[in-house]
């Protein structure tokens, strides 16, 4: 593969990569990049799991792009589940009054049919990136980003898609050869462009997206080991920060 053509096509697609909201209701716990190559071929995916502001829906969106996606399977692969279920007997959600329950010292949750019960210390929130800005304790002492983030974290990052998961987006006669390049969960991510913004955060222009293009069609990740990340943006703090400057009022106290 040529670089160039790697990068004009993951510009192309950028719509597809760059899903994230203008109007500041997605407030992110966990993000994660994969790429997929062969010889010949090559798909990227995003997923970011985020508790979605007015939808009130714990999800995890994911993006793609490449030479060889399977179109038949997007549409069920991308809708959106909930990744966090109330335990009976210790609601931290009360949907018909609208008020969010959820102590910061202790809550439980559900995950994939399982139930869980947290009693984090300071040192656990800490671990996850949360810094509350105030001490205090009973409902609605962690917002449901941040519940979602500790959550994330605590279980080992459990709302990504598995291996086996993202390679039945690929169409199924390049899936065989395809491997499994890179996966990680820092990297440049175009910012998302909020209300009044006149530029838009474009791929072409990111060095992230440079190297990788660069490596993809290289099939070598020496050059990306050694890159700059100080513009790197998906780590907890850089999702927190870009969404507070933002602040459109969603969220809860």
């Amino acid at each position: 593969m040529i670089q160039d053509e790697v990068l004009e096509l993951l510009a192309e697609q950028q719509d597809s990569l760059n899903f994230l909201a203008n109007d500041g209701r997605q407030h992110f716990a966990d993000a994660r990049l994969s790429v997929f190559c062969s010889d010949d071929s090559f798909a990227v995916f995003t997923e970011f799991s985020h508790f979605f502001y007015g939808m009130d829906d714990f999800v995890n969106q994911l993006g793609w792009a490449g030479t060889c996606l399977n179109p038949s399977v997007h549409e069920a692969q991308f809708a959106s589940q909930q990744l966090i279920g109330v335990v009976p007997d210790a609601h931290f959600w009360d949907a018909e009054e609208y008020v969010w329950l959820a102590d910061r010292t202790a809550f439980s949750v559900q995950v994939k049919g399982q139930r869980f019960d947290f009693k984090p210390s300071p040192e656990d929130y800490a671990n996850a990136g949360i810094v509350f800005a105030e001490e205090r304790s009973g409902p609605n002492s962690i917002n449901p980003a941040q519940l979602m983030r500790f959550v994330s974290v605590a279980l080992d990052h459990p709302f990504f898609l598995s291996e086996d998961e993202l390679r039945a987006l690929i169409q199924p006669q390049f899936a065989p050869q395809m491997s499994l390049f890179l996966q990680t969960r820092w990297w440049q991510h175009p910012e998302p462009i909020f209300d009044g913004a006149e530029d838009k955060d474009l791929i072409e222009n990111i060095p992230c997206w440079q190297i990788l293009s660069r490596a993809i069609a290289s099939s070598d990740l020496t050059e990306w080991k050694a890159q700059d990340t100080s513009g790197f943006n998906t780590d907890w703090a850089s999702l927190e920060r870009i969404y507070h400057e933002n602040d459109t009022g969603y969220g809860f106290d």
